[in-house]
């Protein structure tokens, strides 16, 4: 008969996707992870209140290695790792300029629109465009 490791509590969460998150860093470094108490937040939040939250758990003899992984992600590691391999490829930027200082607004047309429909027949819509102004250069576009 197998005997199961012993399991020791790395970090504790409110959210199970920042739990969720964790696992998947600590996998990615070799360290196995499990996530406990995480469907008790999806039926009801105040019940893993009282659980403890959403636990990440290590195996005993992999918690030192588990807490310098997640003192990396807290040090902003892992995002700099990526924008490094990938580029900073979640700041949309100006496609005049390049710029990163943009202001996102939805159309007033579509948003009276949305307005009217629902008004009229109860069914709510979601406005999909969005108008983009670049504060460095003044250029406007549409966000596909």
């Amino acid at each position: 008969m197998a005997v199961a490791p012993a399991l020791s509590l790395l970090k504790t969460f409110r959210d199970p996707f920042d739990a969720y998150f964790l696992r998947g860093r600590l996998e990615a470094e070799g360290i196995p992870a499990f996530v406990f108490n995480d469907q008790h937040v999806y039926v009801s939040w105040m019940m893993s209140t009282a659980l403890g939250g959403v636990r990440v758990m290590v195996p005993t003899h992999l918690e030192d290695d588990a807490q310098a992984v997640w003192e990396s992600v807290v040090a902003g590691d892992c995002e700099a790792t990526l924008a490094r391999m990938f580029g900073d490829i979640d700041a949309p930027r100006c496609p005049h300029c390049g710029a990163t200082d943009i202001r996102h607004r939805n159309p007033l047309p579509d948003i009276m629109f949305g307005v009217v429909l629902v008004l009229a027949t109860g069914i709510p819509i979601k406005v999909t465009r969005t108008r983009c102004t670049c504060r460095v250069c003044g250029t406007t576009w549409n966000e596909d």
